[in-house]
Order: structure tokens, then sequence, then C-alpha cells
């Protein structure tokens, strides 16, 4: 990804943030927009695109993350974070079902 695209993603999130957490902590939206960007930078860096999350980004994440060994908290936060965004409560249900496995 581009600069120049990164930037976008990251300005889309920063206002999706404010114009949807309302009722939400500061804190918690600064909590969740870094996640979201770091997140961003992790789906570039197993070379997939932002533009529309699908089930294969998700499962492409998870496995980054493990191999990274985030805790179990930290992927349900950013798993969280994703829901949030999408509105898809399902997206993650297939690994809601296997808890995670190390």
């Amino acid at each position: 990804m581009s600069n120049k695209k990164f930037k976008r993603a990251q300005y889309s999130i920063i206002q999706f943030i404010k114009n949807n957490a309302k009722g939400k902590s500061y804190a918690t939206q600064n909590s969740i927009r870094e996640r979201l960007v770091k997140s961003t930078k992790d789906l570039h860096q197993i070379d997939y695109k932002v533009m529309n999350i699908q089930s294969k980004h998700i499962d492409g994440l998870v496995k980054h993350w493990q191999e990274q060994k985030l805790s179990i908290g930290s992927i349900k936060n950013r798993e969280a974070d994703f829901r949030f965004i999408t509105g898809k409560p399902n997206l993650f249900k297939e690994h809601r079902q296997v808890k995670l496995l190390k």
C-alpha cells in the first residue's frame, strides 16, 4: 500500500470512529483507532488490500497475530474492533468456535 493510500485508510478509520463511537470514552476511541491502524498495517504486511474486509482477510490476520504471539485477549479486542467497523457480528464466528487455538 502506498503511503497516500495508507493515510487515506487511516483518515477513514479516524472519521468513522468520530462519527460512530459516540458514547464511548476518548480513551476507548483512541484504543480502537490505534488497534485498527495497526491491523491495517498488518493487512498490508500479509499482502491483503484494505478495501473490503472478508473472512479470508480475518483468517490471515488471526494467523498473523498468532505468529506474532499476541495474547488471546489482544486478538479478541482486535476482532471486536473489526466487528464494530464492519457491522458484521458473525465475522469471526469460526474463530470463536475453535477458541483461538495456539
